[in-house]
C-alpha cells in the first residue's frame, strides 16, 4: 500500500514484520508499507514496540523500538561524505592523509588548489587524480568542514556539461546547507539526515544513496 502525505516527515510505525517508510520525492512523500504476515504482530512484538522512538538517516525516517539503535554507514550526497571525529587536529591529519592517497595513487595527479574552504572553519583541496583527468578537465574537489568535534568531508567533481566555477558553486552551496543535528533531532524541513549532521535540500536533483541498519 502507498499512501501520499504531503510533508517532509512522516511518523509511522516499524513492526518488523510490518515496516513503514519514508520516501520523499520532488512533490510529495510516501509512505510505504510492506508487510510479510496478515495475521500482524506477536504479542512479543507488541511488548517490543510499547516504547518507540523516530530515527533519521539520508531521506528517511522510521520508527524503531526505544532501545534499537542506528547504524550508519557510507553516504553519497549526491558525491561522497565522510564524518570523523576529533575537532581540528582530526581535520589537519585527514587533509594530509588524502593528499599524500591523492599522490601515491597516481605520480602525474596535480594538486591545484589547497586552501580555505567556501566557509567558515573549513579547508577545501582541488586536484586531478592524473594526466589524464587534467587532459580531460576532470576536476575533483574535497571539502573539509569542521563542526565543534566533527569533521564532514564533501567530494565532490565537475558534473556533464559543468565548469569549475559551477563545481565550486555546488560544494559551497552544500558546504552552507550543513548543521550540526542532536542524535535524537528529527528535522521537519527537506533534506538528508547524517550522522551527527543535516544538509538542508529540496532540490531533488541528484543521486543519493546512505547506508543504515538497526
Amino acid at each position: 500500500m502507498i499512501t501520499p502525505v504531503r510533508k517532509s516527515w512522516r511518523q509511522d510505525s516499524l513492526k518488523m514484520m510490518m515496516i513503514f517508510i519514508l520516501a520523499c520525492t520532488p512533490s510529495y512523500c510516501i509512505s510505504m508499507e510492506l508487510a510479510t504476515d496478515t495475521k500482524g504482530p506477536s504479542e512479543r512484538l507488541k511488548m517490543l514496540f510499547k516504547k518507540t522512538k523516530i530515527v533519521c538517516f539520508g531521506r528517511y525516517a522510521i520508527t524503531v523500538p526505544i532501545e534499537a539503535e542506528l547504524i550508519s554507514g557510507g553516504a553519497s550526497f549526491p558525491s561522497k561524505i565522510e564524518i570523523i571525529k576529533g575537532g581540528i587536529l582530526a581535520k589537519d591529519e585527514k587533509i594530509k592523509e588524502d593528499i599524500e592517497n591523492i599522490r601515491f595513487q597516481n605520480n602525474t595527479s596535480e594538486i591545484v588548489y589547497n586552501g580555505i574552504g567556501p566557509i567558515e572553519n573549513s579547508w577545501q583541496i582541488q586536484y586531478y587524480d592524473g594526466r589524464f583527468s587534467k587532459e580531460d578537465g576532470n576536476l575533483y574537489f574535497k571539502t573539509y568542514i569542521e563542526k565543534e568535534d566533527l569533521i564532514f568531508t564533501l567530494g565532490g567533481s565537475i558534473p556533464e556539461g559543468g565548469t569549475v566555477a559551477s563545481a565550486a558553486a555546488r560544494q559551497a552551496a552544500r558546504a552552507k546547507s550543513l548543521r550540526l543535528r542532536d542524535i535524537n533531532e528529527i528535522p521537519d524541513e527537506p533534506g538528508y539526515c547524517l550522522v551527527g549532521g543535516f544538509m538542508r535540500d529540496n532540490s531533488y536533483d541528484g543521486q543519493e544513496m546512505v547506508n543504515a541498519g538497526l
